[in-house]
Parts: C-alpha cells; sequence; structure tokens
C-alpha cells in the first residue's frame, strides 16, 4: 500500500508548473507569496497509519501569514469539499481525500485531528509541532488503488497572499497592488531589505505609485482591469 501511494505523480500542465509542484525537501526555502496566485508547497510531514490505510502530510504553503486558500487541486482537479474538510462523491477521488489549512496566524496546535489520529504512533504529530507563522495544509488520503492509480497525486492550492500596509487608508489588508507589494518587500526586516518607512520610503510617490497601479484599462475583450 505504502509502494503504490508512493509513486512519482504525474506532473500538472501549467505554465508555471515549477512554483505549482508539491514536494518533499530537507532544506526547502520559505515561500514568499504577494497577491493571488495558485502555488505548490514544501512536505514537512509525511506518516502513515492503521497500517497503512492512511497517509498523512502536513504541506508547507509559505513562511508567512496569507489572507486565505481561495482552492485546493490534486493534480489538475479542483477539489470540492464539504464542511468536514472531505472531497465530495463528484470528484475523481470520492470521498478519500481530507483537507484541513491554517493561514498561519495559530498559535496553538491547528490540526487536532492530525494529533489525535498519530497519537499512537511513532513519529506521532503532537501539540509540539505548531510551524508557527506558516501558512499549511494538512491533505489525509485513505488508500484505495482504483482512486489513487498513478500514487500521491500533486497538490497545489489558489491562495491570496501576505497582507501589506497600504499609506491611503492606513490599514495591512490583502492587495495585489504592485506598489504595494514591492514597499512591503522593501520594508521587511525578516526577508527583504529591512528599509525604515519612515526616512527610507518616499511615502508621496508610492501613493501616487499604488494609484496608478489601481487605474482601471481597458481589455480588447471587453471590461476592464487594473493597470
Amino acid at each position: 500500500a505504502a509502494q503504490a501511494l508512493a509513486k512519482k505523480p504525474s506532473s500538472p500542465t501549467l505554465t508555471n508548473q515549477a512554483q505549482s509542484i508539491t514536494a518533499r525537501q530537507a532544506v526547502g526555502a520559505h515561500q514568499i507569496i504577494y497577491g493571488r496566485t495558485r502555488v505548490g508547497g514544501n512536505i514537512v510531514y509525511m506518516h502513515t497509519t492503521d497500517s497503512n490505510k492512511y497517509l498523512h502530510m502536513v504541506i508547507a504553503v509559505a513562511g508567512h501569514e496569507i489572507d486565505a486558500f481561495e482552492s485546493f487541486y490534486a493534480n489538475d482537479e479542483e477539489l470540492g469539499l464539504d464542511a468536514n474538510g472531505f472531497t465530495t462523491s463528484g470528484s475523481t477521488y470520492g470521498n478519500k481525500i481530507r483537507v484541513k489549512y491554517a493561514v498561519g496566524s495559530h498559535t496553538t496546535q491547528p490540526f487536532t485531528d492530525l494529533q489525535s489520529e498519530t497519537a499512537s504512533t511513532s513519529g506521532a504529530w503532537t501539540s509540539n509541532h505548531l510551524l508557527r507563522g506558516s501558512a499549511l495544509v494538512y491533505v489525509r488520503l485513505e488508500y484505495d488503488q482504483d482512486k489513487f492509480p498513478n500514487g500521491i497525486p500533486n497538490f497545489s492550492f489558489l491562495v491570496r497572499g501576505k497582507k501589506v500596509y497600504d499609506p491611503r487608508s492606513d490599514t495591512t489588508l490583502w492587495s495585489a497592488n504592485p506598489a504595494l507589494c514591492l514597499n512591503d518587500y522593501l520594508t521587511n526586516t525578516g526577508y527583504g531589505l529591512g528599509c525604515t518607512y519612515a526616512t527610507e520610503i518616499d511615502e508621496t510617490a508610492l501613493i501616487a505609485s499604488a494609484n496608478i497601479c489601481d487605474e482601471d484599462v481597458n481589455l480588447s475583450g471587453g471590461g476592464t482591469e487594473n493597470k
């Protein structure tokens, strides 16, 4: 059962294949996400229970808090989830996949199901495994050779990324505005350049740039989008 689930997944047919593939990396870098995008992640925990009936995976999607997970994909199929996180009957995978997630604001263990379901096994996920400040997805697969003929599917996620500061409203909210995202990177002390906003950022120029980015432009096919 374990060998069948461990087969190499087929690659999704996407233009951004590299960033949409979930893989295991011993020293994977923290992924930083701005705006809205579909991404994969780094599998930081993988464990089987119930004589290999269930495969549990925790996937780190971003090394910071994000605004929201919008959609979940197995290979290229968007997963419809019920109130308990199980894939619905109309899915290719039946109800054999369960998905839980945490946007990164958690201060306690977000996956109590994983904690209880692995408690009696070696390598259990415990209350000490917090991954605080990281956006996470917990996926549980129930073994079914018919539902997973090619092994573990590739999981990817449509997310709204980091919340950014907007001087026009003096708020920190999600935005895909490039000027605001660039300002966040410039002033971030963890992975950015660590600029001091008050003395090194020209706020007047930032506001002007953000306003330009928010201007609507007409599309040839009708409608508009932000410049």
